[in-house]
């Protein structure tokens, strides 16, 4: 029997001590009708050896997490597949840090992909930490082998919007700069990136409280708020209050505003 020429009531495959996907619809030639994957006990750990050499793996070398659910509905063809999905992560880290527990609902037609996501802090219904807005992500998911699958010289826009996010996940960004992971402070954030890739540029604004960092030249610690602006790919820091940490100057005489650009 050909795969492609099947009717699926139900389908079940496992990877050796992996993922099971079960798999539901219709196959005809190259063309998907109805086809519906669900994938169980899924891991960041098997999704990147799924994605080694790509640019995928990358971004996922330093997430972790338990996949929760991941189902998507199939139609259009093999070549041009049309996909709507949901995807639910529980515990979602990055670079270490617990962020929250993320929901997203995505859709993918003629090589691009849309759709919403939101990160809730543990065990909390309330606002969202993080809203991520995707209105075009140039790709091709194509069930066939593609040298590229980010496509270039196409638009691509993304916002996000967070409040009091921990800044220590902003440690891998900051050179030379440790945050502490307990009492590091936190950002909020109202950004959006834009354009045609590769010429990418972010526009909005953040805002930095209470945060404490080591600075690893001198091994010092210091204190900091902020005001942010992103414009192209400027980072403005603006009326920055940095100060001694109170154990290295208890009396915080040591303190200055810092007004700075950063290309990024």
């Amino acid at each position: 029997m050909c795969i492609r020429d099947s009717n699926i009531d139900t389908a079940s495959l496992q990877r050796n001590g992996a993922e099971i996907a079960a798999i539901t619809g219709s196959l005809k030639y190259d063309s998907l009708k109805n086809v519906k994957v669900n994938l169980i006990n899924g891991s960041f750990t098997n999704l990147k050896k799924i994605t080694e050499g790509t640019g995928v793996a990358k971004t996922l070398e330093s997430l972790s997490g338990t996949i929760k659910d991941v189902s998507f509905i199939l139609n259009g063809t093999f070549e041009n597949p049309n996909i709507e999905g949901k995807l639910l992560i529980d515990s979602l880290c990055y670079a270490g840090i617990t962020i929250g527990n993320f929901k997203s609902n995505l859709q993918y037609s003629n090589l691009n992909l849309s759709g919403n996501a939101v990160i809730n802090k543990l065990n909390s219904t309330d606002k969202a930490t993080i809203e991520l807005t995707a209105e075009s992500v140039p790709l091709d998911l194509a069930f066939a082998d593609r040298d590229e699958r980010l496509l270039k010289d196409k638009f691509l826009k993304i916002s996000a919007q967070g409040e009091q996010l921990p800044l220590a996940v902003a440690e891998p960004f900051l050179p030379g700069i440790k945050v502490d992971k307990k009492k590091g402070g936190t950002v909020d954030l109202s950004v959006t990136a834009s354009g045609k890739i590769p010429n990418i540029e972010l526009s909005g604004k953040g805002k930095v409280s209470n945060a404490r960092i080591l600075v690893l030249g001198n091994n010092l610690y210091y204190g900091a708020n902020a005001n942010l602006e992103f414009n192209k790919n400027t980072l403005e820091i603006n009326n920055a209050i940095i100060k001694n940490d109170r154990f290295d100057d208890p009396k915080g005489y040591n303190k200055k505003e810092i007004n700075r650009k950063i290309y990024l």
